[in-house]
């Protein structure tokens, strides 16, 4: 159960600090919103986020980690984690609880922090949702891993103590279920490209210099890494994470918890990498997964693009307005970001063609829109040179454009839910 505590003292300081309002100018910082709330196992201050679902992934999250890690961290305390609304109000938090002088860049410079002396976990909010949820996640991640399993200290290995933070950082999220230490369909990060590129091309796929922590953090990699090895062993993942829990030496525990650490293990690596990749990446603006969803949104009038990494034959969508107003659609034709085709629902439930060709908007086409009951569908098709768009299983139209296909949003927020072409109702107009 989800309580919100309000001591009698914090309601005669809030009456008090009303009647000062009435005088004073008021200030930006006074309109974030500020919710102090305690659930089963985390006292929260929560800043400009939904508190009651923060503290809802929050549970979840802890019930995953006690499953995993086969302990908690002591029950005779809360679990404190604050969450604010901008970076200054997170380095003044940690001055003034006397965590780490304003001058620390290990933790001022980041955008979270858990911090071992008061057992509290701090961070400020992100340009993305899919990225505070991560931040909190990992934060909490430290927070419960340390205190339950390694004596509230710090474990000296960095690749590790980060790598299995970010590793179940990892997740998805759809406001009521929570899964941890899974390849997202899509983020802005794209932690798994950016793990492959940098373990080829920046560290030579030096796999021991990793583990031994002669080459520096190395975010990407060593989130995959971890996600690796507790893909690879899962079996063994907690006999060697007891092993790390205890700071013994990354390599000795590596060959004697798991397998032998040789070049064919950076090649096993790579060889996963490539076969674990987020399969979407985000041209512009605000994309995340939300369960068996994508969901997309932007600011007004501005289009913001998804596209898949390898473009299949069809791709077929069915779109959920999450607003009273939203223009949404598919992307197809994209050949880059100045040359593109969108296909939209407007705000009226028409459709509309639009091409955009060497960064500029050209011919607009209106589309008839079929009959449906329920939810709108739309396809593409690539066939030869062309493409056909379709809605509700009904052909539309044909465009002599080939490229990446993928979906977008210009107004408003919606759910993209990727479903399989249904041919066979497929029929052109009449």
């Amino acid at each position: 159960m989800y309580t919100t505590h309000v001591p009698i003292r914090t309601i005669r300081v809030a009456l008090l600090l009303a009647l000062l309002l009435i005088t004073a100018p008021a200030r930006a910082a006074d309109t974030i919103p500020r919710t102090q709330l305690a659930t089963d196992h985390y006292d929260l201050y929560v800043e400009q986020l939904n508190a009651p679902e923060t503290g809802r992934m929050l549970e979840e999250l802890y019930k995953q980690l006690a499953t995993l890690f086969g302990k908690t961290p002591p029950t005779d305390h809360l679990l404190k984690v604050a969450i604010y609304a901008t970076r200054t109000g997170y380095i003044k938090a940690l001055d003034d609880d006397h965590q780490v002088e304003p001058t620390n860049s290990a933790a001022t410079s980041a955008g979270g922090y858990y911090a071992p002396g008061n057992r509290k976990a701090y961070l400020f909010i992100q340009p993305s949702d899919y990225f505070t949820r991560q931040l909190i996640l990992h934060e909490c991640v430290h927070q419960c891993h340390l205190q339950a399993t390694c004596g509230n200290r710090v474990v000296n290995s960095i690749f590790y103590v980060e790598g299995i933070a970010d590793y179940l950082g990892m997740h998805n999220w759809d406001g009521q279920h929570l899964r941890i230490g899974v390849i997202p369909t899509i983020t802005l990060e794209d932690y798994p490209a950016k793990a492959l590129e940098s373990f080829v091309k920046k560290h030579d796929r030096n796999l021991e210099d990793i583990v031994s922590g002669k080459i520096p953090l190395d975010r990407s990699v060593d989130t995959m890494l971890l996600h690796f090895i507790a893909d690879t062993w899962p079996k063994k993942f907690a006999a060697w994470r007891n092993a790390m829990d205890h700071n013994a030496d990354p390599i000795e525990s590596w060959n004697k918890e798991l397998a032998p650490l040789t070049a064919d293990t950076a090649k096993q690596f790579e060889t996963w990498l490539k076969a674990h990749q987020e399969p979407w990446q985000i041209e512009t603006i605000s994309w995340q997964p939300f369960g068996q969803s994508i969901e997309g949104k932007t600011a007004d009038n501005c289009v913001a693009i998804s596209l898949l990494k390898q473009t299949p034959k069809t791709l077929t969508v069915e779109i959920e307005p999450q607003a009273d107003r939203v223009m949404a659609g598919l992307t197809f034709g994209h050949r880059s970001k100045e040359d593109y085709w969108i296909m939209q629902v407007q705000f009226d439930g028409s459709l509309r063609l639009i091409e955009m060709k060497s960064g500029k908007w050209q011919q607009q086409i209106a589309l008839k829109a079929p009959a449906r009951k329920g939810p709108l569908t739309f396809s593409v098709t690539q066939k030869n040179d062309a493409s056909i768009v379709s809605a509700n299983g009904v052909e539309l139209r044909t465009v002599q454009a080939t490229g990446q296909v993928g979906l977008n949003i210009q107004f408003g927020k919606a759910r993209f839910r990727i479903i399989e072409p249904k041919t066979s109702t497929t029929k052109p107009v009449d």
